[in-house]
This record gives structure tokens, C-alpha cells and sequence, in this order.
């Protein structure tokens, strides 16, 4: 049987998929930019290991407030990537290619 705080490790950890289902579902024409471009894969990517990681660093945690800063520390980033990355992306699409001095 699974322990009570691995779910519940587990849950905290990785809420931000689920942030960013909602956010999908609220306004898909926000997030696509964010899902397609090649920088927004590599910053889904990086957010992916960054919460895999949380999440073994938070069911090491014995106290709830070590918890709390590993949910902080782990969670809350890959949060707002959703906000802030298709803003990102868009004004790297708006500027384009940058010329190369020669």
C-alpha cells in the first residue's frame, strides 16, 4: 500500500500540471504559443525535472515546514511558467531573428 505521504507528497508537487491544464482550458489561445515553440518545450522540459526533483526532496522532509519551503522551492516556479512564458515567448517572436554583426 502506498504511504499516506507519498500521495500527499505527490499531490503538492505536482499541482502545477494541473495549473496548467486550467489555464489551457480557460484560454488555450494564451498557452499555445507556450506549447509549440521550442523554448516553451525546453522550459516544460526543465519544469518537468524540477518537479520530479520537489517531489523526492519533499518526502525526505520530516517536519511540515521543511515541506512547505520544498513546495516553495519546487512548486511555485513551474506555477508561473505558464503565466510568464507565453509573454516570453511573444515578445521573442515579436523581435524575430537578431542580426549578426560581422
Amino acid at each position: 500500500m502506498i504511504e499516506k505521504e507519498v500521495i500527499r507528497s505527490a499531490c503538492w508537487s505536482f499541482w502545477p500540471i494541473a495549473w496548467i491544464a486550467f489555464v489551457y482550458l480557460i484560454s488555450p489561445g494564451f498557452i499555445i504559443p507556450f506549447l509549440n515553440h521550442p523554448i516553451g518545450r525546453l522550459m516544460q522540459l526543465a519544469g518537468l525535472v524540477w518537479l520530479l526533483i520537489g517531489f523526492f526532496v519533499r518526502r525526505k522532509c520530516s517536519k511540515w515546514w521543511q515541506r512547505l519551503i520544498a513546495t516553495l522551492i519546487f512548486s511555485l516556479p513551474v506555477a508561473l511558467i505558464p503565466l510568464l512564458a507565453p509573454a516570453i515567448i511573444t515578445i521573442i517572436l515579436a523581435f524575430g531573428p537578431m542580426p549578426q554583426n560581422k
